[in-house]
């Protein structure tokens, strides 16, 4: 997962668009897909521009929920490239598979105008819950 950044100038070194492969989530999205045995969901709330109130110029969006083989990964729901609040925030999220284990590494950024993004962190999250058992041959589920 990554994030975007429309501007009102698709010249300007801070707009910046979906990487090849990814899409961009502009409505309430449940996704789910599987790395190997690694199961991963999730539900990304999506608020639009609005005409009023505290940034209610930007889209805001929201990982509501996400799980790994059904262990929650964060506690709460989480602002994802939120604008307004935040100089820094959630900017990328990466699941994969290292050596057997399985990984999710989060990076936080800051964007600007003539910029784009400059990652400021990058940390591995706390694995909660261990992946489905591996099948032995001749075992039936």
């Amino acid at each position: 997962m990554r994030s975007v950044m429309d501007t009102s100038d698709p010249q300007d070194e801070g707009t910046v668009l979906p990487p090849a492969g990814y899409s961009a989530v502009v409505t309430d999205k449940n996704y789910s897909c599987k790395i190997g045995v690694i199961e991963i969901r999730a539900f990304f709330r999506v608020r639009p521009p609005q005409a009023t109130g505290m940034c209610g110029a930007i889209t805001q969006t929201y990982i509501e929920s996400m799980a790994i083989n059904g262990s929650p990964v964060f506690d709460l729901p989480v602002s994802f490239n939120l604008r307004c609040l935040n100089d820094i925030d959630l900017y990328s999220i990466d699941v994969y598979s290292l050596n057997g284990e399985m990984k999710i590494k989060t990076c936080y950024a800051s964007w600007d105008w003539g910029i784009g993004y400059t990652v400021s962190k990058c940390e591995e999250v706390p694995r909660r819950g261990a992946p489905p058992p591996s099948r032995s041959p001749g075992t039936r589920r």
